[in-house]
């Protein structure tokens, strides 16, 4: 799952800095669980002036919070889902889903 081609919505490449997609997708990719659920979410907020973002998936049930330097790049705010079709993958905003 998620070892297919990669795509955001234009709302993603709009308003979240590339760095933090890509740091979306590492997160995806480097979790430690028995299987990954085709539908991922990350919620993202500023804690202490960094970015955090708390990664979630239903089923098996997983739940990591990160808080990343944000390096020069803006913060992010908001509900961001990766959904894997199978054939692609898809980053975007909650209110585009």
């Amino acid at each position: 799952m998620f070892k297919n081609k990669r795509y955001c919505t234009s709302g993603i490449a709009d308003r979240v800095p590339l760095c933090t997609q890509a740091i979306l997708w590492g997160l995806v990719d480097n979790m430690e669980v028995e299987s990954k659920d085709y539908f991922q979410v990350f919620k993202l907020s500023v804690f202490d002036g960094q970015q955090r973002i708390i990664h979630e998936q239903e089923i098996p049930e997983y739940k990591k919070i990160y808080d990343i330097a944000l390096c020069g790049a803006s913060p992010v705010v908001g509900k961001i889902y990766v959904i894997d079709s199978e054939t692609y993958s898809t980053m975007l905003f909650a209110e585009e889903y």
